[in-house]
């Protein structure tokens, strides 16, 4: 599995706006509602200050901000629930919803919190299968570029 890390690594940013972003071209088959799983390596807060937080948005709209980290997250904690599902599962996963038409769409997705590493995306209409790691990449279908 490949990931892609956030720099500079001691650096927050409060706004999408100022944040480095990733950017995908996707395209999708109907109108509707879209969930969208971010897979993040589990990585514990950097600062007192900051969670994990990144932002995802489609076509210059405006950007869903998200957090991986729950407000009582301790790490290191072995009585705090979400840290033991991090370190076991070896993953965070947090999911926003976008509404989005049939076409092809530009994906960004923004990091704003240090530390921050993705490792995947996952978007769907409908609700997926329960899997470990979610489901394999899909493939390059040759839709020409608009």
């Amino acid at each position: 599995m490949s990931s892609v890390k956030m720099y500079p690594d001691g650096v927050s940013f409060g706004r999408p706006e100022h944040a480095p972003y990733l950017e995908y071209r996707v395209m999708v088959r109907q109108n509707g509602q879209y969930s969208l799983t971010s897979y993040l390596a589990p990585t514990n807060h950097l600062s007192l200050t900051s969670g994990l937080k990144y932002a995802t948005g489609f076509d210059n709209g405006t950007p869903v901000i998200a957090d991986a980290l729950p407000a009582d997250f301790e790490g290191g904690n072995h009585d705090n629930a979400a840290w033991c599902h991090a370190v076991m599962d070896n993953i965070h996963t947090t999911t926003t919803r976008h509404t989005l038409t049939k076409g092809i769409h530009t994906l960004r997705f923004y990091g704003l919190d240090a530390g921050l590493v993705l490792q995947k995306l996952v978007l769907s209409a409908v609700p997926l299968p329960y899997s470990y790691l979610g489901p394999v990449e899909s493939f390059y279908t040759g839709q020409p570029a608009q």
